[in-house]
């Protein structure tokens, strides 16, 4: 199933996912370790805001995610 990072944005299959977290009773499908730490440190934020798909012409724009799979 097709689902969006909520802390990025990017959109990824949910069973790609390189982890997942669970908050108010809902799933979330993180894309990387960053955005799983991210999600970690403040959940009620990133669940609380559904955010755009990032662009991916010739790459995401996640710096801090490098390497991890998603900019090709």
């Amino acid at each position: 199933m097709k689902t969006k990072d909520p802390v990025c944005g990017m959109d990824i299959e949910s069973t790609a996912a390189f982890a997942t977290e669970n908050h108010g009773g809902q799933t979330y499908y993180l894309c990387s370790a960053s955005c799983r730490d991210k999600f970690r440190q403040d959940p009620a934020r990133y669940a609380q805001v559904a955010q755009p798909a990032a662009a991916h012409a010739g790459g995401c724009g996640h710096a801090e995610h490098a390497g991890h799979g998603c900019c090709k």
